[in-house]
């Protein structure tokens, strides 16, 4: 089954971000929507399902602190720990980035953005959730995978039965997937240095 149109809610302060933002993601095929508060966010989120929040982290007038929007990471991260959040400040310095991340934040863009690299960010962490989601649904599938007496392993189905032993990779599990913890470890690590060599680049 092809997978829908991925929805990407943009969160900023600022009418003409909002604007120039919907309008490049539009352009890449994605369906944005706009939020100029963190209330306008929440309702959003409310309302309808979206595969990704794309966020700026200041939200009052002359705040350049980022406090709002790392408060707002950790209220959403807690209640939709599925859901991909990309922060986006112009007021970029690594500690922000990393308390970002810290509270959830899957992504981090500093502003003034690259186009493609935005682009190439959303569509990696959109991926990964539907990836992960996926996952989730195939591992359902199986009421255990477990050590067998003639070849060491078996799947056992709750809804069909099996006319020969499968052997799934240990690594990936019978739904070629890594296993979730592993699959967030090594997702981890490479936000860590994407948010690096963001920030070098954006000297």
């Amino acid at each position: 089954m092809a997978e829908s149109i991925p929805t990407v809610l943009v969160a900023d302060d600022q009418p003409d971000v909002i604007a120039a933002l919907r309008l490049l993601l539009r352009t890449a095929g994605f369906d944005a929507q706009g939020a100029a508060s963190v209330e306008d966010v929440r309702t959003h989120l409310a309302s309808r399902d979206f595969d990704a929040v794309l966020m700026d982290l200041n939200y009052a007038r002359d705040t350049t602190s980022g406090t709002e929007g790392l408060d707002l990471i950790s209220d959403l991260h807690a209640r939709l720990p599925q859901l991909p959040l990309i922060a986006m400040t112009g007021w970029a310095n690594v500690e922000t980035a990393v308390e970002a991340m810290r509270r959830g934040a899957r992504g981090y863009i500093p502003k003034p953005w690259n186009n493609e690299a935005l682009v190439q960010v959303l569509r990696a962490e959109i991926d990964h959730a539907r990836t992960s989601r996926n996952c989730g649904r195939a591992a359902h599938g199986f009421d255990a995978i477990a050590p067998d007496d003639d070849d060491g392993w078996r799947d056992r189905r709750t809804t069909a039965s099996v006319d020969q032993p499968r052997r799934p990779n240990r690594d990936h599990g019978s739904s070629g997937c890594l296993p979730a913890e592993q699959r967030e470890r090594r997702h981890h690590r490479d936000q860590l240095l994407h948010v690096r060599d963001s920030m070098c680049s954006s000297v």
